[in-house]
Parts: C-alpha cells; structure tokens; sequence
C-alpha cells in the first residue's frame, strides 16, 4: 500500500467516525485559534486512580472537547479500565499475566508486574534507548542503528492499546527510523489496526469461528484481545520451514535426525544431536567412553562394564527381612542380584512375595519370667504328709512363686519360665523333691514352657557322698570337701522315685523341649525350648555351671540350627556384680555396689571337682554368646544382686546382660530384723521382662508372690526401715534407704527401650 492510499484510506475512515475537527462554517473563525479536541465526545477513561469523561470544557471559548474528571477513586479502590468506574482492588481487571513477567516491545523492555492495588499491567522497565530489545534474550542490546521500520513504506501502527508512528531517531548519529509512541489510547480504549487510530469499538478483521489459517508471516491464530476484538495473531513463525495449508501445521524444511539436545548410545559411545550448516538437525560424532566402561542406554552416560554377581536369571533368594532377585539390569544380560528389603518390624513373606508385619495378628504385649536362686526357700525343709513345710516355721516361699505364675498366666500373657540356677543349696534328696513336686502342681500343668539351668549348690559334694544332707539342721555337709562341686553329685539326674528328673518326664516328650543327649559323662540339664510369641521364634538355652567345653559346642551347633530364632542364653554363673563402690546408676538389691561389668571366674574348687573342665563368663562370650547376631539377652543368678549392661557381639549386634539374684535380701522375719542369716531368702522377688512388639521396647519389671499379712503393714518391703542403719560404717552399711522407690520398683531397669528384637534375623556367625 503506498502513501497516497493509505492517506485516502485513513481520511475516508475519519470521516466515518465523524472526528474530522470542527464544521465547515467555523473554519474560517477557527484558522488564527483552531480547537484541538483531546478526546471523542462521552468517551471514558481511568487515569491515576480517578475516571475522567470526554466533554466540552467550560474554560476554553471555542469550548473543545477534553478529558474531564469526574470521579477520584477512595482509598482500596481503583478505577476498572472496562466498567470506567471505581472497584474494589480485588475486582481488578488484570491486563497481563504475571506467568509472562517480561516481553519486548517497540516501547522496549516491559515488565507485568502489579500495582498498588494488587492490579497486573505492563510498564517499561527499560526504553533501550540508542538500541533495541532482543526477544531471544529479553534484554536491551546496542548496536548501529537498526531501522525498526521503514518511512516510505510504514507510517504508523498499532501496539497493544497504543499508536506509533515511524520517525527518524533523533538520539542516532545515524540516520535511522523507529517506531515512536504517537497517542497512548488510554483505558477503555484501543489501537484500532483498520484506522490506525485510538477507539473504543472494535474493528474486527478475524472471524472467531476461523481459529487458525496459515499467512506469509507463518501460522496464525484468531483471537480476541482484552477489548473483545478479534484480530489475526501469529502463534508459530515456522522457522526453518513454512505453513501447509491442508494441515495448518508449520513442516520443516529440514529432514531432521534427531532432537535439539537429544543424546543416545552408540556404538559403546555417546552422540549428541547439533545442527548442522543448514539449520537442520543431525547425529554429531561418537565419543567413546573408553576402556572398561560402557554406555548405559536408560541414563545415556558412560558406565563400569557391568560385572554379573548372579548365574540364573529371575533366581530368587529370600531372606528373614529381605528377598534378592537375579535380574537383567541392563538388558544386555548383566545378571545382578536386585534387593528388596522390609522395613522394621518386618519380614519378607515369600507367598504373598511382599514385606508383612513381623507379629501380623499378634502383636500384644507379653512376659517372660525369670526366677533367682531359690535355695534358701527349699532349705530346712521337711514332709509333713503329703506336703513340705519349713523347718524354722517361715513361710513355704518357692511354691508361692510358681502358683503366682500359674495365677497369672493369662493375665500377663506369660510365654514362657526360666529358673537361674540353684534350685537347692546342700543338693539334697528332699529339697529337689520340693522343687520337683511345685514345678508339676503349677507349672507342668499348664504345657507352659520352662528352662532350669542348674547351679553349683545343685553340685554339691558332701564327704565325697553322694547322698548329701537330708535335713539341713542335721548340719552333714562338714568337712574338708563341704565346698566342692561335682557334675557326677548332683540329684538333679537321678531317677528315683519323686525326684526332680522324673517329674520331668513329660516334658521331655513335648514339643518345645530339647536336652543335650550326647552327654556321655553326665546328664547335668543342659537343654533348650522354643517357643512363639507375637509371630516372632524365641529359643531359650539353659547352660551347666560353669560349662564344658563339650557343652559351649553344642550351644554353638543349636543357635547355627535356629538361624531365624531370637536367642535368650541362662547360665548360673556369667557375669559378677562385684565393686565396692557407690550404686548410682542403677540401684543393687545389697546395695554393695554398681555393676563393674566384668565376668565370672572359675573358683579353685569347682577347677577341682570339675577337672579343670569349667569355663567362666569370659570364655562363654569369646566362644559363644559374641559370635551369633540372634542373641539378644544372657541372664545369670549366683551373684547376689540386681544389675545389667549391653554389650555388643562380633557381628555389631547388642546383646543385653542382665543378674538377678535376691537370695540375701531379708525383712518379713517376726521381729522385722536385718541380720543376713539367710533367712528371707529374697523374700519372694523374681524378674518379669514385659515384651511389646508394637513400640518395639522390652521393660524390666521386679514383683513378689508374697503379699497381705505376710509384711508388716500389709506393704511389701525390702527391708525394715526403723532399723535401717544410718551410720554407714556400721553392717550392714547401706548407702540406699533399702525402703526407698530405689529398691521398690517396678518399671526398673527399661534397659532395652528401642531394642530391635522384632526385626527379623539376617543370621550372621562369626
């Protein structure tokens, strides 16, 4: 289009709009002081938060027309470019959005950013003047003076709501053209692209119904701005290519090979997409990836040759808490051993091929009992009929511990009995039958599981007799040899009538039971029990004092045999509490002092009865009880006290040990003394170990069977406290009110909170 039609086309256009200027009569009137009007008659617009309205104005005589104000917004509101009145701000009327934050324009740089009022508009961040604005880079660039448009062809234009005219830059020392804002339409107005001019109706030159068509400048969209006029935009310029017509899709004139930053494997080698002279994309060179490396086609990235650590593929192999399977890594029949391993608490369940919880359905709290050396409750002991009675007329306390179990099976879910070790204290006939007889009244009756590891007293040898003290008043274990143990001694394995070996008879023929029946020198209660509880496999193992190494052997082989089983180790004697020095961590029964964290020895006379074939503490850990990761828990008697530590075994595992022995604890005695004679005996405390599989804890927890009548006041003591001595140099010297929440507890000893009993065994020996 040349000039003279475009001046013809845009004077026809005015004259339509009837904005021509003043009337033919007052031409002549107005040539020495013409009216210039700034607007259109009753044309509206917003302007600093105020609406102004295009009328005649009073001040001026030729009475043009210009933008009145007519309304100034209030605080919180602003004027709406479309309803021309003030709103609220957050009725605002959005003119960019904020997703495009910057765009170029002939303007220059423009930002969408919102105003006071919480309103988005574009606004120039940067004229880029003395240059242009690059639309690949968002930023204004230097250069010569770039013609942004051409005088004989261009005169003006539209750009967004405004009008530009092409001038020549006068800030260039060159003479160039650029597009220079001529009229700022306003709101509630717009460039019109027909007229080239500011107007506040549409002049569409698009159908809606016509979306897209394809033009010179490439493919093109029609749509309807904020002013709900349509006009063509373009929405691909098909660089590199053109518009087809059928498909309205922008085709590539290039063949391209690949994608723009496309990689892939090639020939055990990476290649990259570039473009090549003519813009078009292509497969570049191969770099290798070098000696012992190989491409690795799911990342594209130079990898170690993949060495196989499986034969078999889809082989599995599962595992208490996990399942591995051999798998083609790669595709290119790399066989690695792919894990999938369960969470805490629990195991891989190979039928339903998934983790599950390690107690399922049963995952209640449960107990189990340990008993402490009873030897001075089944001491000065008599038959009277068919019962036992005390001699000195005390009260018949082991008994009374096992009919509480029984009492209180169900009610703290007891699973299973573990007796320490010195069931008598003279190995006479009449005390194993106590034991004998109180075991199957309450404890063989229930089917419920039980160990006894037999103590030093239950060896005892009295002048070489076998046939040791029969009434402990009787005083016939004196002599020389009074202290000394022998294996072959004890009643603990005769069959006679009523003893303790017989009553056992059914439980050696139950399921949960197991003894050592290789023994060829002595059967002397080394055994084993299994049982299940909240899902999880526990095996117990009751060991000799002192035992043979025959006997650590054979532990050995039974843990390696229940690779899957938590493994609770009883000895009489393991560790010594020992120390003299204050208890402050953890209160002892004796209140002689805190736990010293060392192993029992083997005593000169046990080497003699046992021909140096006794092994202590120590060697029981080195041989044993470190070298198995499914050990959780060592309990031992012997040692009067109340004391425990964790250790930690070769394979990282923690292992908690723990003494139990109340045997010289006295205070339910007539006259409520304190004098160590042996005669409370313990005065009816056993340790209970309260296992919840939920929180994964084991608590401590200490009770006795005798209660009522049978302490002062009807309260449980441990000691008496009006003779509880208060000069510590004076015996016993205790340095703990014996009476004291110290030694009443319960809850005592939470030694193993957050222990991880109930994660199942990855067994390990070493």
């Amino acid at each position: 289009m040349n000039n003279m039609f475009r001046f013809v086309l845009l004077s026809s256009v005015l004259a339509m709009l009837g904005v021509s200027g003043c009337d033919s009569d007052a031409g002549a009137e107005k040539v020495g002081n013409p009216c210039t009007d700034e607007c259109t008659p009753d044309e509206k617009k917003c302007d600093s938060d105020a609406v102004y309205v295009c009328e005649k104005s009073e001040d001026t005589e030729e009475a043009c027309y210009e933008w009145i104000k007519k309304e100034t917004c209030s605080d919180g509101k602003h004027c709406d470019g479309k309803k021309f009145e003030c709103v609220a701000a957050e009725e605002c009327t959005d003119f960019c959005d904020e997703d495009s934050t910057i765009r170029c324009t002939i303007k220059g740089l423009e930002e969408c950013t919102p105003d006071k009022k919480g309103c988005a508009s574009w606004s120039v961040v940067d004229p880029c003047e003395g240059g242009k604005c690059d639309p690949d880079t968002l930023e204004c660039v230097d250069g010569d003076c770039p013609n942004a448009c051409d005088p004989d062809k261009d005169l003006k234009k539209c750009d967004g709501e405004d009008l530009y005219a092409c001038q020549k830059n006068e800030d260039a020392e060159e003479e160039c053209y650029t597009w220079v804002l001529e009229k700022a339409c306003g709101n509630g107005s717009h460039c019109d692209e027909t007229t080239l001019d500011c107007s506040s109706g549409c002049t569409e030159i698009c159908e809606e119904e016509r979306l897209i068509r394809c033009s010179a400048d490439g493919l093109e969209q029609c749509s309807t701005d904020k002013n709900g006029c349509a006009s063509w935009s373009v929405i691909d310029a098909c660089a590199g290519g053109s518009c087809d017509q059928e498909t309205l899709k922008c085709t590539n004139a290039c063949d391209n090979q690949c994608a723009d930053g496309e990689k892939k494997c090639d020939d055990n080698g990476i290649a990259e997409c570039t473009i090549d002279e003519d813009g078009c994309l292509k497969w570049g060179e191969t770099t290798a990836c070098g000696e012992n490396k190989t491409c690795d086609p799911q990342t594209v990235e130079c990898v170690d040759v993949c060495n196989s650590n499986c034969t078999e593929k889809d082989k599995t192999e599962n595992f208490a808490a996990s399942r591995k399977v051999c798998t083609d890594v790669d595709g290119k029949g790399c066989l690695q051993w792919v894990e999938t391993k369960c969470n805490k608490g629990e195991k891989f369940d190979a039928g339903q091929n998934k983790c599950v919880s390690v107690c399922g359905n049963d995952c209640g709290k449960f107990r189990i009992v340990f008993i402490p050396d009873s030897q001075e409750y089944t001491r000065k002991i008599k038959k009277s009929g068919s019962n036992f009675v005390k001699t000195d007329g005390s009260v018949n306390i082991f008994p009374d511990q096992l009919q509480w179990i029984k009492d209180n099976k169900d009610k703290y879910n007891i699973k299973a009995v573990i007796h320490l070790g010195d069931l008598t204290d003279t190995n006479s006939k009449i005390a194993w039958q106590l034991t004998s007889n109180s075991y199957a009244k309450y404890i063989d009756v229930m089917d419920l599981p039980y160990t006894v590891a037999p103590g030093n007293h239950d060896f005892k040898q009295c002048n070489n007799n076998n046939n040791a003290a029969v009434d402990y008043d009787k005083k016939q274990c004196v002599g020389k040899n009074n202290s000394t143990y022998s294996r072959s001694a004890t009643q603990f394995h005769k069959t006679d009538a009523g003893n303790f070996n017989q009553s056992r008879a059914k439980v050696k023929d139950r399921k949960w039971f197991a003894e050592y029946k290789n023994d060829k020198e002595a059967k002397v209660g080394n055994s084993f029990i299994t049982f299940k509880a909240a899902n999880i496999d526990f095996l117990v193992i009751a060991l000799e004092y002192l035992p043979r190494k025959s006997v650590i052997e054979w532990a050995d082989k039974v843990i390696s045999n229940h690779p899957n089983h938590k493994v609770i180790l009883e000895s009489h004697s393991y560790l010594n509490p020992g120390g003299n020095t204050h208890c402050t961590a953890v209160p002892k029964m004796n209140g002689e002092g805190q736990f010293t964290n060392s192993f029992s020895g083997v005593d000169s006379d046990a080497k003699r009865g046992f021909n140096n074939d006794a092994n202590g503490g120590e060697k029981m850990f080195n041989d044993l009880v470190s070298r198995h990761n499914n050990i959780i828990l060592f309990v031992n008697g012997h040692h009067s006290g109340s004391c425990f530590r964790l250790n930690k075994g070769k394979n990282g595992n923690t292992v908690a040990e723990m003494v139990v022995d109340y045997q010289t604890e006295d205070g339910i005695g007539g006259k409520c003394g304190h004098t160590h004679d042996h005669g409370g005996g313990g005065t009816g405390w056993f340790r209970m170990l309260e296992f919840d599989p939920q929180n994964y804890t084991i608590t401590s927890i200490t009770a006795t069977s005798l209660g009522g009548k049978r302490f002062k006041k009807g309260k449980p003591w441990f000691y008496c406290k009006n003779l509880y001595p208060q000069d510590p140099t004076k015996k016993p010297g205790y340095k703990i009110d014996m009476d004291s929440d110290a030694h009443r507890f319960t809850n005592h000893h939470a030694f193993v909170a957050n222990f991880d009993f109930v994660t199942p065994v990855d067994y390990n020996k070493k």
